[in-house]
């Protein structure tokens, strides 16, 4: 309670003399902002980013560890960073990438991609050199991380830094979390780069090792990434993982749960009596916080695996493809119609069916 009380004081103390602080005392400042819970009203978080343009325009931000405790403040804070503010940041992180270690590297992509904006064309060069240069020295969060910015960011990386990165997985892959392997695989899904057999046989097999305590969000990305590249996980994966989705389904996201039961359908993976029943009841709840498209995943998945949905889903699914059919991709709406005849659901004259 003392140290609560403080805090005022402190922030007092902090904007009287923000102008005067240094770049090293900036960073420390903003990195600490999110865990104090700063509102994006505060006058000190305004002053503050002020005086993060004002010391890297000056070329005073020259620490590769402040630059990138910058850049995640930045993206975890409430306060959307003005452009002035990052193309500041991005000239300093150019002319100190020769000298970033591995862990400000992926920070700093992972900034960018949880911001949504992709780094200018001269600092991703940087960046992706840099990476290529010091690749044997990343953990395995830090490829994982690197490379699952560079998709997020639509960026896929170069083919030298690929192969790097590619090498480096190999040499560490018995040290990858699950995180890891999930988000890895899910990144070479996304950027549509298929892994050499080895490394596919490999980021398997440690996929299964780690596979009874996945959680349901690494198993989605896992099957997407098997799907999207058109490579069919091992049986004994395949089993391992639905035997973990039984036991875990409850604590899947709506959007995970369309994605899971499309990676099935692509992948042809027929889930077991269990887990049909684990995945029914809770996309029966779930439906309705789904998208349009995500809908016609749902409702496509289900038919293209001949399985034809218990009385709560069908009803569930019927209600909210007839509420979502006005917003329908031309696309979607077929796939809502085939799936629909092959379910044989009862959508009325206004469901999805009319719609197409």
């Amino acid at each position: 309670p003392s140290i609560i009380a403080l805090l005022p004081t402190l922030e007092e103390r902090a904007l009287a003399t923000i102008e005067d602080a240094s770049a090293p005392a900036t960073a420390t400042l903003l990195s600490t902002f999110r865990a104090l819970a700063v509102p994006a009203s505060s006058p000190l978080l305004a002053a503050t980013l002020a005086r993060a343009q004002a010391v890297a325009a000056a070329g005073q931000l020259t620490a590769p560890g402040d630059i990138a405790r910058v850049y995640v403040a930045l993206a975890t804070l409430p306060a959307r960073p003005d452009a002035s503010l990052l193309d500041a940041l991005a000239s300093a992180a150019i002319d100190t990438s020769p000298s970033f270690p591995p862990e400000h590297l992926s920070s700093t992509l992972w900034a960018y991609a949880i911001l949504g904006a992709a780094p200018p064309p001269l600092l991703l060069a940087a960046l992706c050199d840099r990476a290529a240069a010091c690749a044997d020295s990343f953990l395995p969060h830090e490829l994982a991380d690197s490379l699952w910015a560079l998709a997020v960011l639509e960026c896929p990386p170069p083919p030298f830094l690929l192969l790097r990165f590619i090498s480096r997985a190999l040499h560490s892959i018995h040290d990858f979390q699950e995180d890891d392997v999930a988000n890895f695989a899910w990144a070479l899904g996304a950027c549509g780069h298929a892994p050499p057999r080895v490394l596919h046989a490999r980021l398997q097999a440690r996929a299964l090792a780690l596979a009874p305590t996945m959680s349901p969000g690494n198993i989605a990305s896992l099957l997407w990434a098997h799907a999207s590249l058109n490579l069919a996980p091992s049986r004994a994966l395949a089993v391992a993982l639905q035997a973990r989705i039984c036991s875990t389904a409850a604590a899947l996201s709506p959007s995970d749960l369309a994605s899971l039961l499309w990676s099935c359908a692509m992948l042809r993976l027929r889930p077991t009596p269990e887990t049909v029943t684990a995945l029914a009841d809770k996309a029966a709840t779930d439906l309705v916080l789904l998208s349009p498209g995500r809908v016609a995943d749902v409702a496509w998945a289900l038919a293209a695996l001949s399985l034809p949905p218990p009385p709560k889903l069908a009803r569930a699914l019927v209600a909210r493809m007839t509420a979502v059919a006005p917003a329908l991709s031309p696309q979607a709406a077929a796939l809502s119609l085939w799936a629909a005849s092959v379910l044989a659901l009862d959508t009325g004259r206004d469901g999805p069916a009319s719609e197409g």
